[in-house]
């Protein structure tokens, strides 16, 4: 099942069950205290989402994997809903003491024990091209010269502005990029899912643009042209997870990376990627 068409039929029947409900309360085939139901059992919607993606993660079309975000997810929802229950006596400040040590353990373990996999095998979109770019290297501009600007005609005629696009999410994946699109500076942040980054659609402009990528707990996926013309520059905080950037590959604990493509500066359209992370593994593959 396509990973759009399952997120609309999982949102859709939880909709078309809570008015179902709703109506046969209101009609008077069942006495629902409506209250009581959304007070106790709302915690079965995280359950339910973090389920959701576990479930649909093969066919996801970003080879997606089962990230922290989504175990993160059913147990959070778990204790509230066992607490709402009494089924567990706990109090939420105990219970984040725990989580958070728990947590570390098995990411600890998850980093030491997990097999060691190829991109080039789960990354649908993963290709390594000849060296470089596919053609020989253009030579740096002789001296005295620079790359090409764009001019503002330029710039109005593709609708450009150097507006920045803001992008924030709590709980779920967040994927940008699956159409054509124009690309502007960007500030992406996330909390607990993947974020998934298509630039391989999009229309680059001239100069730099930058783009910032902050993520908790989630895998961080980021697909850019594999184009003589554009240059791609990458730098990566993380403290545990594997990073990838382009054709550089680490794994461990707390790395700070930095890549860039031949001849960047040269470049008439760069793009300059920023990411931060905590927990999660991070890939920034060239494509085409």
């Amino acid at each position: 099942m396509h990973s759009g068409f399952g997120s609309r039929l999982f949102g859709g029947l939880i909709l078309v069950g809570i008015g179902v409900v709703f109506l046969l309360n209101q009609m008077g085939y069942v006495h629902v205290d409506i209250g009581y139901v959304i007070r106790t059992y709302w915690p079965v919607i995280l359950i339910l989402a973090g389920l959701k993606n576990v479930v649909s993660y093969k066919n996801h079309e970003y080879g997606r994997s089962i990230s922290f975000g989504n175990v993160i997810l059913i147990v959070i929802g778990g204790f509230f809903l066992a607490r709402n229950l009494d089924v567990l006596h706990l109090s939420t400040g105990e219970f984040f003491r725990y989580l958070v040590p728990l947590m570390l353990i098995l990411i600890g373990l998850y980093v030491i024990l997990k097999p060691r996999r190829s991109y080039k095998k789960h990354d649908p979109h993963f290709h390594i091209p000849p060296e470089p770019y596919g053609m020989t290297p253009p030579p740096p501009p002789p001296p005295g010269t620079e790359a090409p600007k764009s001019t503002w005609k330029d710039d109005y005629e593709f609708g450009w502005n150097e507006s920045t696009v803001n992008k924030s999410g709590f709980i779920g994946d967040i994927h940008m990029g699956s159409d054509f699109w124009e690309l502007k500076p960007m500030n992406i942040s996330h909390f607990i899912g993947d974020t998934v980054l298509d630039l391989t659609k999009a229309h680059i402009p001239y100069g730099e643009t930058k783009i910032n990528i902050s993520s908790f707990i989630g895998d961080v996926k980021v697909y850019v042209p594999n184009d003589i013309e554009v240059g791609i520059a990458v730098s990566c905080s993380a403290l545990a997870g594997d990073v990838k950037l382009l054709d550089h590959f680490e794994s461990g604990f707390m790395k700070n990376i930095r890549q860039e493509t031949p001849y960047y500066n040269e470049a008439s359209k760069k793009v300059r990627i920023i990411v931060s992370t905590f927990i999660g593994d991070v890939k920034v593959n060239k494509v085409g």
